[in-house]
Order: structure tokens, then sequence, then C-alpha cells
């Protein structure tokens, strides 16, 4: 992604058409990379919540210090990383 970010940096330099064709083609194959990583990150996310939950049903310990790091944020929903 980064090397396609580049190219599309120096593309965006030198105005035409076929730059404007590869350019698009560049957005496109970016968004697709972004929402397969946002996937795969996601869903760890997932795992990871899921297995720390089922530790926390065998652990209470666990679930203590879980709750304590909880309280700190609190239960919000964020849209965007910075609100998190």
């Amino acid at each position: 992604m980064t090397v396609a970010l580049i190219k599309s940096v120096q593309l965006s330099s030198q105005e035409n058409s076929k730059n404007a064709e590869a350019l698009s083609q560049m957005d496109k194959d970016i968004t697709k990379q972004i929402n397969i990583v946002s996937k795969f990150l996601g869903n760890e996310f997932l795992e990871k919540c899921m297995s720390d939950a089922t530790d926390c049903l065998d652990d209470s310990k666990k679930f203590d210090v879980m709750m304590k790091k909880f309280k700190k944020v609190g239960a919000k929903f964020s849209s965007t990383i910075e609100e998190g």
C-alpha cells in the first residue's frame, strides 16, 4: 500500500489521461486492500474479546483486572479512533 501511495503522488504531479486512469485503478486497489486489512483486524479483535471473555468466566481475578481497566474508559461507543 505504501508503494501505491508513493506512486499515486508521483502520477498526480504529471497530469494526463493515462495517469488519471492509473490513479483511478490505484484508488480502487487501495480501497480493496484497506477493506481486507480492516476485516482481518476486526476479526482478530473479535477473537481476542471472545477469548478474554471466556478466560474471565473461569478466572474471577482476571475478570476483576479487566473490569478495573474498563472502569477507566467507561461504556461508550466511538465512531472514530480519535474518540476512543
